[in-house]
């Protein structure tokens, strides 16, 4: 790779900081390679400018003992806002280049967060992260996300600059969850959490490279592979057989459509079609309508429905139970959605099961035409 070194001469006159920054911005990218500019004021500190017209700000310092003495260089910021944070200005980098020199010339550790007052905390950066996901993320993911990236087990970065986290104090605290608590599940769930707010930071420009890079996980999550025995299908049907209406008919239709279970519970009659057994499903996960071809068991199920329940907008949702004098919350017209508002307890084991049983003779003409991922 190319480099030239030039020096930075906007110090010439001192007073005017304006036109040394405007200096360091009409610096041209070289056409291949790399170029370093020195600045001819603060010994060390350096503009590096690459062929992407990327900028960064440097500063080389000796540190060791006299006899084993290594030169590092270490990234203070940048020029330019679209280039990372922190965004300094000449003056900016000139004093931050001067107190990692002083840190080195005491013996202190270097990190590349030395030098960089004011800039962005671990824990600045992280509710910023947990902001931008509002909305984007469904509730329940962004409330793992937030406990985890809370949690006291990350407590010490909150207070460090953000530039500062390195692969191993990604891996620290991987080990520490892993070995110390002997818990290699969460210990992989708090290296995807940090590895997603790493991802969205470098995509925001807030950061050079995400801290768990090339960090490896060592526990894998549970794979789930529970599924339903013959006898158990048996007595799950029968139970919500006694269970009745609305629970039951849920439980039934995910057994026998392999649909999610708001898919199910908010089930509203204009995607259905009885007379062509089909469900027009248009609440997906994906956000991509689905045809589902309902089999003889569940067009019995829903008949019924539409014998008892027509009137109904949704005809899994039932009138909310409430004492006298409080308030109703309709959801959908003339009922309330309690069966849509409350999760009768995990039932992703049931799209498993019926995905294991396809090939079961005695399930021919009801496999599902869909089955969602875990």
């Amino acid at each position: 790779m190319g480099m030239a070194r030039d020096p930075i001469r906007p110090g010439e006159n001192q007073n005017a900081p304006q036109e040394a920054d405007k200096l360091v911005q009409s610096v041209q990218s070289p056409k291949t390679g790399r170029l370093t500019l020195t600045d001819t004021l603060e010994a060390g500190l350096d503009l590096r400018v690459t062929e992407t017209d990327a900028r960064s700000w440097s500063v080389r310092v000796w540190t060791g003992p006299a006899d084993k003495r290594v030169q590092r260089r270490i990234t203070l910021g940048h020029p330019r806002e679209r280039d990372g944070f922190p965004v300094l200005s000449l003056a900016a980098a000139r004093q931050g280049a001067r107190d990692i020199k002083q840190a080195a010339a005491e013996g202190r550790p270097l990190v590349p967060g030395d030098g960089l007052k004011g800039a962005m905390t671990w824990g600045a950066l992280t509710e910023n992260y947990l902001k931008s996901i509002e909305g984007k993320k469904r509730p329940s993911t962004v409330q793992q996300l937030t406990r985890i990236l809370r949690h006291d087990d990350l407590a010490a970065w909150r207070e460090r600059p953000a530039v500062s986290i390195t692969a191993d104090d990604v891996r620290a605290v991987r080990d520490h969850i892993h070995d110390d608590r002997g818990s290699p599940v969460q210990s992989t769930c708090v290296l995807r959490a940090i590895s997603g707010l790493g991802t969205w930071a470098t995509e925001e420009g807030k950061l050079n490279v995400s801290p768990a890079r090339d960090v490896k996980a060592r526990g894998k999550a549970n794979e789930r592979d529970r599924i339903l025995s013959d006898d158990e299908i048996a007595i799950f049907w029968r139970v919500c057989d006694a269970i009745g209406y609305p629970y039951g008919k849920i439980g039934q239709l995910l057994l026998l459509t392999a649909t999610r279970l708001c898919e199910t519970a908010q089930l509203p009659w204009d995607e259905l079609n009885l007379d062509f057994r089909v469900w027009y499903l248009q609440r997906t996960k994906p956000g991509r309508p689905l045809t589902l071809h309902l089999s003889r068991p569940a067009l019995a199920i829903l008949r019924e429905l539409a014998e008892q329940r027509a009137s109904r907008l949704h005809p899994l949702c039932s009138p909310r139970r409430r004492a006298a004098g409080s308030r109703a919350s309709p959801a959908c017209g003339n009922c309330s959605a309690r069966a849509c508002s409350r999760k009768p307890g995990r039932l992703r084991i049931l799209p498993r099961t019926i995905y294991a049983v396809r090939p079961r003779p005695q399930w021919r003409g009801s496999e599902p035409h869909r089955i969602p991922s875990n």
